[in-house]
């Protein structure tokens, strides 16, 4: 298949050998998000983003599996990278846990977990950040994240998370979800979670109940909350702000200018940290490594997955806590 030449071609989309192997695995494979998985056959064609079904259907793919795979199929430089390897790569990304590959990280033939850390810290420096920690999964780095923060305030108090949010499954990280019922209902949560709306508005004033009147002034529903009269929270009380940039799950929500200048100002006002979830719109994906850069923010945590292939909590070494605290035998 020809990079340059390839374009969709589908006969008969879901054909009989794409069936056959969705009802194969389905037959044992628990519910997950869909109802049938997508499918593409390893021993066809495939070069960015185009791929083949068992079927011989050629699809382009704007899925991109869920924002994972931001260099498509069969990337040149990386299949002839991987021609020359002559030991298996590392599949993790621990922290526990340095594996090497040679005397000298300086002159290291195939980059390790080690070499990964310092790439990270190139891409993070500018904002500050001089440390990563490395997990399985972007959920993995939403919950070091929080962690981190309610360590960093000492206190166990609010978070304050936004509508149409989505942050991962596991408990705590589904804690701050806001997208979806399904994703939720029944389960417990992290206590003192408090939403806001994600103000997308492009007219003034806002129609979101984002901005609210006050006392005949116009003030954010964040900072109403956290205002000294008129307030309900003590902003002492407040562990961290968690938002997405750009929302992925919620529906590519992008936010008002004004309304990502308002988040990081109140975050700077009372030293409350702020995490920016760039797992999906993080790594290159909106034209800056980072979407928050977009807006000029500063956060104080970042976290990333998905197309950085493992898990990333990542900020300054003074927002970490001590040995111990966070940890994990292989990523």
């Amino acid at each position: 298949m020809d990079r340059d030449l390839a374009k969709p071609c589908v006969k008969k989309f879901n054909g009989p050998k794409t069936r056959h192997w969705n009802s194969f695995h389905l037959k044992y494979a628990a519910p997950a998000t869909y109802h049938q998985g997508f499918i593409w056959d390893r021993k066809k064609p495939a070069i960015g983003p185009f791929m083949t079904d068992p079927d011989g259907n050629v699809f382009l793919d704007f899925v991109s599996h869920v924002g994972s795979s931001p260099l498509g199929y069969n990337q040149p430089e990386l299949v002839a990278l991987m021609k020359k390897i002559q030991i298996e790569p590392d599949r993790y990304a621990g922290s526990d846990i340095i594996s090497v590959y040679g005397d000298d990280p300086e002159s290291c033939e195939i980059p390790t977990t080690s070499h990964l850390h310092h790439k990270v810290h190139e891409i993070t420096k500018h904002l500050g950040f001089n440390k990563a920690f490395f997990s399985n999964s972007g959920a993995e780095a939403v919950e070091n994240a929080i962690k981190a923060a309610y360590d960093h305030r000492k206190n166990r108090g609010y978070g304050f998370t936004f509508l149409g949010a989505f942050h991962g499954r596991t408990l705590g990280s589904l804690s701050l979800n806001r997208s979806k019922v399904v994703q939720r209902r029944y389960y417990p949560e992290i206590p003192n979670i408090v939403p806001f709306h994600y103000c997308c508005c492009k007219t003034h004033p806002c129609a979101c109940e984002w901005t609210i009147v006050e006392n005949k002034r116009k003030i954010s529903q964040l900072r109403a909350t956290l205002d000294k009269q008129i307030g309900i929270i003590d902003p002492k009380e407040v562990a961290y702000i968690i938002l997405e940039p750009i929302q992925g799950e919620g529906g590519y929500n992008v936010p008002n200018r004004e309304f990502m200048k308002e988040v990081q100002e109140i975050s700077d006002q009372y030293n409350i940290p702020l995490i920016c979830d760039e797992i999906q719109s993080g790594m290159g994906r909106t034209g800056e490594w980072w979407a928050c850069e977009h807006y000029g923010m500063k956060p104080d945590y970042i976290t990333a997955a998905k197309a950085l292939r493992v898990g990333a909590t990542i900020g300054k070494s003074s927002m970490f806590p001590e040995s111990g605290r966070i940890s994990s035998t292989w990523g």
